[in-house]
């Protein structure tokens, strides 16, 4: 890794402390239009099927980007399925090509020219990959910077949908999928390391995601408005999505609302929890159904109830959702909750 912030290891890969970016080499590098035809096309088909059996709460990869021709494939495509290539490199064994730590370092490379290039779905998506890869590594720092830049391109690119005609102005659900995989990491990665984030509280957020079989085959009929009524103001109905989850599950979502309890909870608890000014006050008592205390845990056992029942450990046993191929997800939202 390049990356490690211990200095540059050759005279062509510096490390620039301040930006967590490699220098690009002197030397020209092959395009990524080369690089990516070195590839049989089957094998970004399996890295993106094996994403998403390990990494489902970041499930904004579509089947329809795999059909794509190879003319119209866009370099900020070809940098993506590299970028997802390389994170799923350790679960792919023997498929995996011999180069994948080189490519990868044409991938942080190549990215490096793009950080002025107009925002797309797919070059936010590299970044947020590359982010991904870094703090599996263990760099923490260098996933900060790339997450934080691909949340800056995606409020670009939202921002200017935004100032679009009303009928067009609809986020997809892979901007919707997006942006939450953003949020997400990005409070993992600074969690417990006083980073400021940069999707803060005060701005407008898009929906939560809908269910998988919609955004895999499209909705049958227009997106039911109560999707969009789930949140007001970044206060959730745990009614209305009880009732929601109870007709179809949707991890995603779920995982998103969890995942914004458990940042707020872990923030309070760095910032130094019961020992901070004033909470020996007796309006902050534990007890006291008005004190923080008390109304992070009102929230958070209201998101556990919204569960459906069958996503809920110990009630129901793990192995079933093991045999039917889907217990990663169950076990994350359980480690959501009882990892408060």
């Amino acid at each position: 890794m390049v990356l490690d912030g211990h200095g540059p290891t050759s005279s062509s890969e510096i490390y620039d402390s301040n930006l967590a970016l490699p220098a690009v080499s002197s030397n020209p590098l092959s395009t990524i239009q080369q690089q990516f035809e070195k590839y049989p096309s089957t094998i970004w088909t399996r890295a993106v099927i094996v994403f998403r059996a390990h990494f489902p709460e970041y499930d904004y990869n579509h089947p329809e980007e795999l059909d794509l021709p190879g003319d119209v494939t866009s370099n900020h495509h070809r940098l993506k399925l590299i970028a997802l290539l390389a994170v799923t490199a350790r679960y792919l064994g023997q498929e995996i090509p011999d180069d994948i730590s080189e490519q990868y370092q044409i991938v942080v490379n190549e990215l490096q020219h793009c950080l002025t290039d107009p925002p797309s779905l797919a070059l936010i998506q590299a970044y947020h990959l590359i982010a991904l890869h870094e703090w599996g590594e263990g760099q923490t720092y260098s996933a900060w910077v790339y997450v934080g830049i691909a949340i800056r391109m995606l409020q670009s690119l939202l921002a200017t949908k935004d100032q679009m005609h009303a009928t067009q102005t609809r986020v997809t659900e892979v901007e919707s999928r997006t942006y939450w995989s953003c949020a997400l990491l990005e409070k993992q990665v600074i969690n417990g390391r006083g980073r400021p984030a940069l999707l803060t509280s005060g701005e407008p957020v898009p929906r939560h995601p809908g269910n998988d079989d919609d955004f895999l085959f499209g909705p049958i009929l227009a997106p039911a408005h109560a999707t969009h009524a789930i949140t007001h103001n970044r206060d959730v109905n745990y009614a209305l999505l009880r009732d929601l989850e109870m007709q179809k599950p949707v991890f995603v979502r779920m995982l998103a609302i969890g995942t914004n309890i458990w940042s707020k909870i872990h923030q309070w608890v760095a910032l130094g929890g019961r020992k901070q000014q004033g909470m020996m006050d007796p309006e902050n008592s534990p007890w006291k159904p008005t004190s923080q205390w008390a109304m992070m845990r009102e929230e958070l056992q209201l998101w556990r109830d919204a569960h459906h029942p069958r996503q809920k450990y110990p009630e129901t046993p793990i192995m079933a959702h093991v045999y039917m191929q889907q217990a990663a997800p169950v076990v994350h939202l359980n480690l959501v909750y009882y990892l408060r």
